[in-house]
C-alpha cells in the first residue's frame, strides 16, 4: 500500500509539473558606437512580454521599440504599453555613443488542460499538431495510438500555429 501511495504522489507531481509554467526573463543591452546599434527579441503567439525596466546613461538616444501586427511604438513617441501578447518583436535601440539595457519578463500562455481548443468561423487556417516529451524540453511530434511506460513520464500537448 506504501508503495502505491508512492506512486500515486510522484503521478501527481509529474503532472503538476506539466503544467507549472515559469516566467523567464531576457535582458537586452546595447552600446553604440557608430550611428545607431539595435538588439531585438521575438515573442512568440504563445507569449506574453513585461517591459519590467529601461535604462540608459542618456534616454534622449537610446528607445525601445515594440512591434505588433504592422504597428510599431516607441517609448520615446509617448504612451507605450507595459504588457503585449506575441506575436510581436520588441527592439532595444541606441544612437552615438550611448549604452541602454531593457530587461523583459517573458510569461507562457497558460491553457488549461480541461479546457477544449476552439478554432471559431472566420479563423485564418492554423495547423494543429499533437507534440509529446518526456523532459518538456524536446518535444516530437505524436501520433494516435498507445502510449505509456513504467519508467519515465511522458508529456503531450496541442501546438497550434499559422502555416
Amino acid at each position: 500500500m506504501k508503495t502505491f501511495l508512492k506512486t500515486v504522489t510522484l503521478l501527481l507531481a509529474l503532472v503538476g509539473s506539466a503544467y507549472a509554467q515559469t516566467d523567464r526573463y531576457v535582458t537586452l543591452t546595447v552600446k553604440s558606437i557608430g550611428p545607431s546599434v539595435t538588439n531585438s527579441i521575438t515573442i512568440s503567439a504563445a507569449e506574453t512580454a513585461h517591459i519590467e525596466n529601461f535604462a540608459a546613461n542618456n534616454a534622449s538616444y537610446a528607445s525601445y521599440v515594440i512591434s505588433k501586427d504592422d504597428v510599431e511604438l516607441s517609448n520615446n513617441t509617448g504612451i507605450i504599453p507595459t504588457k503585449v501578447k506575441g506575436p510581436a518583436t520588441i527592439s532595444l535601440r541606441a544612437y552615438a555613443g550611448i549604452s541602454a539595457m531593457l530587461t523583459i519578463r517573458i510569461s507562457p500562455e497558460s491553457f488549461d488542460p480541461n479546457k477544449t481548443l476552439i478554432l471559431p468561423p472566420s479563423t485564418n487556417q492554423v495547423a494543429i499538431a499533437l507534440e509529446t516529451s518526456t523532459n518538456l524540453v524536446n518535444w516530437t511530434m505524436a501520433t494516435n495510438g498507445v502510449y505509456g511506460s513504467p519508467d519515465e513520464a511522458r508529456f503531450f500537448r496541442i501546438h497550434m500555429q499559422t502555416p
